[in-house]
């Protein structure tokens, strides 16, 4: 895979293990410095092999290269378009795990942003139907073609 900037520049690449998932599905890993790295499409407990593309001083932004070993929470996405369409962030990731997840991306935002005390137990209640919605969506037509926006851009995204 090419991993050349538009200046011609190669990012620099780094081994690292995820640790969580941050509140947009995210994976979230440190590198020895300490610093935080953020890397869509990948799961707690992968080891994986990233492009650092963003540098922002106390954190940074990577790219998936490699999956060198899966965590035990990843599965393989039902949707064919995961990962280029914008619309999903955790279908790599088991339906328990990702309501854990979410379990614990709220309590951060009730206790850390809101500062409200969250109660013990809270319980995050699973959807009788995991898969097959969409909680809002915005179709675009372009020719014969019908799909939602690839992931970052405005650009088509074809869907059967």
């Amino acid at each position: 895979m090419d991993t050349t900037q538009a200046d011609g520049t190669v990012p620099p690449q780094e081994d690292l293990g995820i640790d969580s998932l941050s509140s947009s599905g995210e994976g979230v890993g440190r590198l020895e410095d300490g610093r935080v790295v953020f890397v869509p499409f990948t799961a707690p407990g992968d080891r994986v092999r990233v492009s650092l593309e963003e540098d922002h001083g106390r954190w940074l932004r990577g790219r998936l290269v490699s999956l060198e070993t899966p965590g035990p929470d990843r599965c393989e996405p039902l949707c064919p378009v995961f990962g280029q369409c914008g619309g999903c962030a955790l279908q790599h990731i088991g339906y328990a795990a990702q309501l854990e997840a979410k379990r614990r991306m709220l309590a951060d935002a009730l206790g850390r942003i809101g500062q409200i005390a969250v109660p013990e137990g809270l319980v995050v209640h699973p959807s009788p139907q995991p898969y097959g919605y969409r909680g809002r969506t915005r179709v675009l037509v372009q020719g014969e073609e019908v799909g939602y926006r690839r992931q970052g851009s405005h650009e088509l995204c074809a869907v059967t």
